[in-house]
């Protein structure tokens, strides 16, 4: 993994590149007008940058969540309206595997034409075959999303009191990120040095540790 500071104000004019919004009309639309600080949010705002071969690590969570959302509004489940407003946009970062999750049982129910609605205050997250002989329950617990996610959101108040930008370049998505303590050090150096003299900075992770 590699990361780049860059003084805000040192850079130059930026070109307008698209973003991933247009390529994930569900998802977009069932984030409409929340905050920039959700994680999809954020990936659907990422812009395309040119020097990249698709899939995107945003194309990687993005995709499959358009797919799920499809099957999903395909199905015309009862309560859909009440899950995408108060779980599939719940900002929290804790909230957001079990959203994923939940919506991943609901289009496989909708993929094998299985009736189901999503559940209520004080009702399990998932019902199918309702008030049937065969009908079945899913309750999903709440977990931690993304240790990753957490590191970048570490670095966020710090970026922002700074006026500096964050470039993340990574070779593949990372499960954990080793040495957590040492690499927001060496960020937050580069981001100091990058203030300083107005010129980018580049970190790797620490020697024979990669995220």
């Amino acid at each position: 993994m590699s990361l780049t500071v860059t003084d805000a104000d040192g850079r130059s004019e930026p070109q307008s590149l698209p973003t991933h919004r247009g390529d994930y009309p569900n998802v977009a639309e069932w984030l409409d007008g929340v905050d920039s600080s959700h994680w999809w949010v954020r990936l659907l705002d990422t812009e395309r940058d040119p020097a990249v071969t698709p899939p995107t690590a945003a194309d990687m969570v993005l995709g499959p969540l358009e797919l799920l959302a499809q099957a999903v509004r395909g199905a015309s489940p009862k309560r859909l309206d009440q899950f995408v407003s108060s779980r599939f946009r719940d900002p929290d970062p804790a909230n957001l595997l079990s959203a994923r999750l939940e919506l991943l049982c609901a289009a496989n129910l909708a993929s094998r034409h299985v009736p189901f609605e999503f559940g209520g205050a004080a009702e399990p997250d998932l019902t199918w075959n309702p008030g049937t002989g065969g009908q079945g329950w899913l309750e999903i617990h709440r977990g931690a999303f993304s240790v990753f996610d957490d590191f970048q959101q570490a670095l966020d108040k710090e970026l922002a009191d700074k006026g500096a930008i964050l470039t993340v370049r990574l070779d593949e998505w990372p499960l954990d990120v080793r040495d957590r303590d040492l690499l927001l050090t060496r960020v937050s150096k580069a981001i100091d040095a990058a203030v300083a003299v107005g010129v980018g900075q580049a970190s790797g992770t620490p020697p024979g540790r990669p995220c």
